[in-house]
């Protein structure tokens, strides 16, 4: 009687003792078919972000071809015969360099802190400058604006 009751306990605990290393086999095993799905994730996610730094690299691009397009035409205007000495020409030039910058100031504070925005210069005349506001994404002008550099005033288009 005493063997049939030590064989009984003993083959309860096999039981017991197989049961949870399939278990634990069952499981290792469910979280190795996870694995590839977030690699896959991550290989996608890595993909996005590429092609989003690459993305901003040629809006940034645009952007830097625009802004010299714009001091181009800014310094083609502003060209004059130089009269008394190169001293003056410099003086005149600096200005206007200052006053580009001033006028992207003052509507980049007008429109507010925004990432997804870049600026131009579209015309400028007398210190009076046309600015766009357009998206990163698609390019389009989002808003426009003129701005007094020597009034300091900005006003929407």
């Amino acid at each position: 009687m005493v063997n049939k009751k030590v064989v009984i306990i003993c083959t309860i605990v096999a039981i017991l003792v197989v049961g949870l290393i399939v278990a634990f086999q069952i499981k290792k095993l469910k979280e190795e078919e996870y694995i590839p799905e977030e690699t896959n994730t991550t290989q996608s996610n890595t993909e996005q972000n590429q092609n989003s730094l690459e993305n901003e690299i040629k809006e940034e691009n645009i952007v830097q071809e625009n802004q010299t397009n714009t001091e181009n035409v800014a310094t083609n205007e502003v060209t004059q015969p130089t009269v008394q000495g190169e001293e003056e020409e410099n003086i005149t030039e600096q200005p206007e360099e200052n006053n580009d910058e001033k006028a992207l100031k003052l509507v980049e504070e007008e429109w507010g802190e925004d990432d997804s925005v870049y600026y131009t210069i579209d015309n400028q005349s007398n210190n009076i400058y046309n600015i766009s506001i357009r998206s990163k994404e698609t390019t389009a002008a989002l808003a426009e604006y003129e701005v007094d550099v020597n009034q300091g005033t900005v006003t929407m288009k």
